[in-house]
């Protein structure tokens, strides 16, 4: 039994697969009954809009309890993090077991999970909500808790225009027919729909991705490794973009995205054929973690391409030794490796997957290295 338990335990811990289109881009959604009451209409919806959506829902979940599945959520990369979350939280304060202070000390921890994310949307709880205390006296939190939440995104750091609050609380005002009986958190299908329209028209707000790019492969050979791909930042068409390669962690490179790719002009006509990028650096014998990341014309954070990890030869002697290593698509986490042996060459290539759009903080697999190739670009998107 216990050991059933657990199994129960680390699995509620893992986020759900994402429902869509392998090269959307992935929108997470955490929450607790009320979410579950709205997954499959969520899904359906967000994947119509184009959205590769990962809705995790369970019911009498609090903020406590899905800290692990927002830090799994978020390792996933997605551009969008929904957190509809916070009514359990009020029966928690009601009997006694949570008091505000830890309920702040939640949120921050959340925001600082997700500082990396895009665009965070949080939703907020029913201020009528509200548990019957030990007392017998009916408790309502609701408006603390929103306050509270309010307060932690505005001094949690956040660029402007990242971080949003779905106001349920104004969304369901004097709306009786929302929900399933006075001060009752749980929704009609009326309110469940009403609540994913909120969801939906606050996500809308989210930015849109400045920075298409793309990984192509990365190259290793005796001494070095050569990184291809390409990007642009579509606020600012007329510069070339600039891209870092690192290598171990350590930045060794920043090159122009200027080369020609008409392969992705003829996909995105309005970036023009000048977007491609290759760069070859110096790289210590052995295995090697390298990755490429965008800058964008304001200068701001620099957005992960991807990364793939290489072994660099040692330097030959009698004969030349080459390991291509391309980017894996997302969800792919096996190799498919050719060894053909000729004397005096060893050459080992991995085939290039097919391309792909996708968030620019996950891997992503796309044509092989060329300055102007014919066929579908693979897409990333920070």
């Amino acid at each position: 039994m216990l050991a059933l338990l657990a199994v129960g335990v680390l699995a509620a811990c893992e986020p759900e697969p994402y429902v869509g289109h392998p090269t959307a881009p992935k929108m997470a959604v955490v929450g607790d009954s009320l979410t579950l009451d709205i997954e499959d209409a969520a899904i359906d919806r967000f994947t119509d809009d184009g959205w590769a959506v990962s809705v995790t829902a369970f019911g009498g979940y609090t903020l406590r309890d899905h800290q692990d599945t927002l830090q799994r959520a978020v390792g996933t990369g997605p551009e969008v993090l929904v957190v509809a979350l916070g009514s359990n939280d009020i029966r928690e304060f009601a009997i006694g077991h949570q008091d505000l202070g830890g309920y702040r000390d939640l949120v921050r921890a959340t925001l600082a999970t997700a500082r990396d994310v895009p665009c965070v949307v949080w939703v907020g709880v029913n201020t009528t909500s509200g548990y019957w205390g030990p007392g017998g006296d009916h408790v309502v939190y609701g408006p603390w808790v929103n306050l509270m939440t309010s307060v932690e995104i505005t001094a949690s750091g956040r660029a402007p225009g990242r971080t949003f609050l779905a106001d349920w609380a104004s969304r369901s005002a004097g709306r009786h027919d929302y929900f399933v009986a006075p001060g009752d958190v749980h929704h009609t299908s009326r309110g469940s729909r009403a609540f994913l329209d909120l969801i939906a028209d606050t996500v809308a707000q989210c930015p849109p991705r400045a920075t298409l790019a793309n990984l192509d492969a990365v190259v290793a050979r005796a001494d070095s490794v050569t990184v291809a791909g390409w990007a642009k930042d579509q606020s600012d068409p007329h510069r070339p973009t600039q891209v870092e390669i690192v290598v171990d962690g350590r930045l060794v490179a920043t090159v122009p995205a200027d080369g020609r790719r008409s392969d992705v002009a003829r996909v995105f006509p309005h970036l023009g054929a000048h977007t491609g990028f290759s760069a070859t650096v110096p790289a210590e014998p052995g295995l090697r973690r390298v990755c490429a990341r965008a800058v964008d014309s304001t200068g701001a954070r620099a957005r992960p391409l991807g990364c793939a990890t290489v072994t660099v030869p040692e330097p030959p002697t009698t004969s030349s030794t080459t390991t291509t290593t391309t980017i894996p698509e997302p969800s792919t986490t096996t190799t498919t490796t050719t060894t053909t042996v000729e004397a005096p060459t060893t050459t080992t290539s991995t085939s290039v997957p097919e391309p792909s759009t996708t968030s620019t903080t996950a891997e992503a697999g796309s044509p092989a290295i060329s300055d102007d190739v014919s066929g579908e670009p693979g897409t990333q998107a920070p």
